[in-house]
């Protein structure tokens, strides 16, 4: 069971008024091949509209922690638990 995760990545668009996807990228062992972007959606843990996850701006640097859960609709999902915003 993961019971703990950290995204290092920049803030997406959001999906609706509660879930934003945060991107992240990581380089395959072959240089010469594009990075693999992910789009990982994320909810805050109050679980209101209104949270420092959905007013962020697109592309704001973050380091994101927090647990995953699930629901029928989204499926798989982190919980975010705190932000670090960097310039």
């Amino acid at each position: 069971m993961i019971s703990s995760i950290v995204l290092v990545g920049h803030a997406g668009d959001n999906i609706d008024d509660k879930f934003r996807y945060i991107i992240t990228e990581h380089q395959d062992s072959d240089i010469r091949k594009k990075p693999i972007i992910s789009k990982i959606p994320c909810l805050y843990w109050t679980r209101n509209s209104c949270t420092a996850l959905q007013n962020l701006k697109v592309g704001q640097f973050v380091i994101i922690r927090g647990h995953i859960e699930a629901d029928e609709k989204n499926g798989l999902y982190v919980l975010v638990e705190t932000i670090q915003l960097f310039a």
